[in-house]
């Protein structure tokens, strides 16, 4: 900036010297224009300077030496012709040609305003110290003097020799008129000189001032610039097409542990290496020179072994439409690096415990698989037992009435009273007993059959055919039981089998295995009953359904007295008991609410009522098609 501002102040100073200048050459032109003919000294005009009078005087007079007057005043005419013809017709002064004949003066020639005279008269003596007497004394110049009207006049005088004569050339100009224009061209080229250097100056400062901002907020900006370089993180440099080093920042010390003083002007060969150069970096320059812009990340090998891991960017820097340099920055993702070669380490590590944990799995798996197997298996012959106890209930009261039967027809085969019509009515009513057992074992079979594919049923209908089928058992044990059934629509209730739930509002519908929800139903009502057989009077069972806008509810509480608080969250366990040893496998519970959670997607929870304990199932809801 200091060097631009030298170089104004040059150039302004170079603009005075080209005004002054243009001053002098126009008053060097209004001068010798005007000065040359009218407004220089008079001397210099009749001495031969500027208007050569005295060759032409002396040419004619010459010519013309031993003429008479007549001659001689031709002459004078001649060069008059010739003087006014090279000062120009306005010549407006005045100017004479003196000859001494002896001690008398006369005047051979006047000019005046133009006007030009041959004379020849005597002008009588002339004082001394008067121009005239000057010249002829054999003196040259110019002084001032006043006519007879009192004005001033500038008068040049000067001399001829004519052998025996010598010819006095006078000329006057008034005096103003020499000195008004030579004092209009000096203020006039004042008033140029002024405005030039004033306008010079403005423009001077003007553009100084402009460019001096400029500067500043360049030299602010590439300030800010380098601020912002110098915080930078990622290492920043400049690399010539020479691959020297012409620019770095901050960052390159903090890395490489050295001055960046000492890097700028270093050849990248010196600065990395010839291996790393040649191998590396001098390939990447050869690509950004094709216009390429290249990305890589290397490990670099530091001082006192350490190394770092650089994300490098090779940009080619364009001037002027061409290559003229690199720009090379780095970011250290060292820790980068590692944190991801951990994670890689971490990763493998994973995925080995992941193989070892799919292997675990699949064995626990298989185990699983086995146990619930085996659950399957103990529960079948659990609820085989169950199925043989409930025909045993259901056919016992059926074949004592039979025996009776056959005991009564065997004791009235001999007597006068037995009738056809009363073997028919045996006949009859033994088929029916028969058909009830037969009915008995298809609705146990169809019970315990289990469903291959998923399909919708009403949980009402599903209820009242499990109770049907522990009716008897039921009653055995003096247990007095409910089915109540609650909708938006209507309500009604069956005490001990007295009523069919029938209901023309399907409100309980919903997805899933019928024969499966029947067993879960069936083991609670088993456990309930279980419970219930240890109370002395009053045992009674209640199982409620509730069908919602979107789910279906069932709940089977009784009075048994309930489940104690510390093993109420373990009911659902594989193999928890709390029965009598012999008399409970612990996988009733359990394979309940897989079937209804896992099978059915419903849930199914355990809780206690004051007088006992209750179980409750939630199935989502299907709408009834039509």
């Amino acid at each position: 900036m200091r060097n631009f501002s030298g170089k104004l102040i040059i150039a302004y100073i170079l603009i005075i010297l080209v005004a002054v200048i243009a001053v002098a050459g126009v008053m060097r032109y209004w001068y010798g224009n005007t000065f040359d003919l009218h407004k220089l000294r008079l001397r210099e005009i009749v001495s031969n300077k500027k208007v050569n009078l005295q060759v032409i005087f002396l040419s004619h007079i010459e010519k013309h030496r031993e003429t008479s007057n007549e001659a001689f005043h031709s002459a004078v005419l001649d060069m008059q012709n010739g003087f006014a013809s090279t000062i120009g017709g306005d010549f407006s002064s005045t100017f004479a040609l003196i000859v001494k004949d002896g001690t008398t003066f006369y005047s051979v020639y006047k000019n005046i305003d133009g006007q030009s005279f041959l004379l020849k008269e005597p002008i009588g003596d002339v004082p001394e110290g008067k121009p005239v007497s000057l010249a002829y004394e054999g003196e040259r110049g110019v002084t001032v003097k006043d006519n007879i009207y009192g004005e001033k006049l500038l008068v040049a005088y000067d001399f001829v020799d004519l052998g025996d004569r010598r010819v006095v050339l006078t000329a006057s100009v008034p005096y103003v008129e020499v000195i008004r224009p030579r004092s209009a061209a000096i203020i006039s080229g004042l008033l140029i000189c002024v405005v030039m250097f004033v306008g010079g100056g403005l423009m001077f400062y003007l553009t100084t001032r402009k460019n001096i901002s400029d500067l500043r907020i360049a030299h602010s900006e590439l300030e800010a610039f380098g601020h912002i370089m110098n915080s930078a993180k990622e290492l920043i440099s400049y690399v010539g097409l020479d691959h020297r080093y012409y620019a770095v920042n901050d960052a390159y010390e903090s890395v490489f542990e050295v001055p960046k003083e000492s890097i700028v002007g270093v050849h990248m060969r010196d600065f990395h290496g010839s291996l790393r150069y040649d191998g590396y970096l001098k390939v990447c320059l050869d690509k950004c020179v094709a216009g390429e812009d290249i990305r890589s990340q290397n490990w670099y090998e530091l001082s006192e072994g350490r190394r770092r891991y650089l994300d490098i960017n090779f940009t080619p820097h364009y001037s002027k439409g061409e290559i003229a340099g690199f720009v090379i920055t780095a970011n250290d993702i060292t820790e980068l690096e590692n944190a991801k070669q951990e994670i890689l380490e971490t990763s493998r590590d994973l995925e080995k415990l992941t193989l070892e944990l799919e292997e675990k799995v699949k064995e626990e798996t298989t185990k699983r698989i086995q146990h619930e197997q085996l659950f399957f298996e103990q529960k079948k012959f659990a609820d085989m037992g169950q199925m043989i106890n409930a025909i045993a209930h259901q056919w016992r009261q059926p074949l004592n009435a039979l025996g009776l039967y056959i005991q009564y027809i065997i004791d009235c085969a001999n007597d006068e009273y037995t009738t056809p019509e009363l073997l028919e009515g045996f006949k009859n009513d033994s088929m029916n007993l028969v058909q009830h057992l037969s009915k008995t074992i298809d609705d146990f079979r169809a019970f315990f059959e289990p469903g291959k594919a998923q399909s919708e049923f009403e949980v009402v209908n599903a209820v009242t055919e499990t109770v049907s089928l522990v009716d008897a058992q039921l009653h055995n044990n003096f247990i007095e039981y409910e089915i109540n059934c609650t909708c938006d629509h209507k309500d009604f209730a069956a005490c001990n089998g007295s009523v069919p739930l029938t209901c023309s509002y399907p409100m309980t519908q919903v997805s899933g295995y019928p024969s499966e929800f029947k067993q879960v139903l069936m083991n609670i009502i088993q456990n309930a009953k279980d419970a219930l057989i240890h109370r002395c009077s009053g045992r009674k069972l209640f199982i409620g359904i509730t069908g919602g806008e979107c789910e279906v509810m069932v709940d089977v509480t009784d009075n048994g007295g309930g489940i104690p608080k510390s093993v109420l969250g373990k009911v659902f366990d594989p193999y928890f008991t709390t029965k009598e040893e012999g008399k409970g496998t612990g996988i009733g519970l359990y394979m309940s609410k897989l079937i209804i959670e896992d099978h059915m997607k419903g849930a199914l929870a355990a809780y206690n009522t004051p007088d006992g304990a209750g179980f409750k199932i939630i199935l989502k809801r299907v709408p009834a098609k039509g």
